[in-house]
């Protein structure tokens, strides 16, 4: 808020030139949100994943779990196809 002195003058707020120092601050802000995202998704949760898995040995036995190609337990299976490999090719 501009406040008017007695001379007349009105005292503004300092700015930056072009307003270079906001986008300077959104790109921060971004680059630290994309930072943490990464983190979390890539090492944090995957860690406590495997630290789940390992006091949970009934999860091996589970055949409803898919496994990732470094072997840990990942998304549930929706379907399961009961029957012979040859039933199967031929209904597919």
């Amino acid at each position: 808020m501009q406040e008017w002195k007695e001379s007349g003058e009105v005292d503004l707020p300092a700015t930056t030139p072009a307003g270079g120092g906001r986008w300077r601050n959104v790109a921060i802000v971004v680059a630290a949100v994309l930072a943490a995202y990464l983190l979390l998704a890539y090492v944090v949760l995957p860690l406590g994943w495997m630290g789940y898995a390992a006091r949970h040995p009934a999860l091996e036995q589970i055949p409803g779990i898919t496994y990732t190609s470094d072997k840990h337990p990942g998304d549930p299976i929706n379907v399961t196809l009961i029957g012979s490999e040859r039933d199967l090719q031929k209904i597919m």
